[in-house]
Parts: structure tokens; sequence; C-alpha cells
């Protein structure tokens, strides 16, 4: 799998579709996929283009679901890729991965901080930052394809850091496009 190549190809076919609800899953839900296995791929890419990045995951062990794998790695190239522009430099990247009996989360967190009234229209359209490369969709894509997993997508900051948590549940179940609330609520 190509899956840079794969990702252009769901991003196009996202942007083209985006009035579309709700986002279908595009490849086969995997059998019994390991989040940290295919975050470690989508890291693996980043590391490739950019050796220097410090990329630290912190896994538990036994976080396998089912998940369309092709959109899944795209959120998480999103929210990497979105950490390593926007974070302070020479910083490290550090994704959280663990699970319960019902629900999966990532929680991709970087040095830097994100204004309070960004934090809030962070998930909408064609909002990016000025010093940003694209054209604001990416963390708009992530959260329709998060939701359409059935799972919920959130971001936090404060004076020294921001985090992006991705709750999922262990099963995808394809959900209508409801825009759950992007508040950040740690974990119990």
């Amino acid at each position: 799998m190509n899956s840079t190549q794969d990702a252009v190809n769901v991003f196009v076919d996202d942007t083209l579709r985006k009035g579309q609800k709700p986002l279908p899953l595009g490849s086969p839900i995997e059998p019994e996929e390991r989040l940290d296995q295919l975050i470690g791929c989508v890291i693996a890419e980043f590391k490739l283009a950019e050796p220097d990045v410090d990329i630290r995951v912190e896994p538990q062990s036994g976080c396998e679901g089912q998940w369309d794998r092709a959109r899944m790695a795209q959120v998480f190239q999103n929210l990497i890729g979105n950490a390593i522009q926007h974070g302070v430099p020479d910083t490290p990247i550090t994704v959280q991965i663990g699970c319960d009996a019902e629900r999966v989360w990532a929680r991709v967190e970087n040095r830097g901080t994100l204004a309070t009234d960004e934090r809030h229209r962070i998930f909408e359209p064609f909002r990016s930052h000025p010093s940003s490369k694209g054209l604001g969709l990416g963390l708009y894509i992530a959260r329709a394809i998060v939701e359409a997993h059935g799972g919920t997508i959130a971001v936090d900051s404060n004076a020294e850091w921001t985090s992006f948590l991705v709750t999922l549940p262990l099963h995808a179940k394809p959900q209508p496009k409801t825009h759950r609330s992007s508040e950040f609520r740690p974990l119990a």
C-alpha cells in the first residue's frame, strides 16, 4: 500500500464530496487493527521526510479494533503533521494510545499553544493558521472521519502545550454526521 498516494486520493475524494452526509467509510473495515501499528506506519512516513523530528509513542498493549485503515491513517497524518508544523521546533511530539473494554483513544500532544478563540473554530473548514501550508481542511476532514467511525475528536491547549484527543469505539459503526462537541474532556 502506498499510503501517501492513498491519503492524497482520500483527501481529494473527501474534498469533492464534502457536502455529502454522512461521510462514507472508504476502504473495507480491517479485522482487528492495532492502533499503535497504524500510527507507527504514519510516524515512519514522517520520519522518512523529517528524520530529526522527535515523535514519541506511549502505547498501551491490546488496543485492537476495527476501522477503515486508510481514513484513520489520514486522521493521524493530519494531527501529527500539524504538531510538526505548528509545534515548538526541536521539542518532542508525544502520541499516547490507550483503551478499555469499549473504546480506544489516542492523544497527540506537542509543545506550543493554541488561542482560546481558535480552539472553538479549529474543526471548521478553511480554518488555517497564517503560517500553515494547507487549505485549512485537514482537521475538518479528520473530524468527519472520526465521527463517521462513531468517535469523537477534541482539542485542548494551555500556556505550554496543545493536545488532540481521538476516541473511537473498538468496532467502527458508520454514523450520521452530527459534529459532536469538540470540547476536550480528559479520560477517567
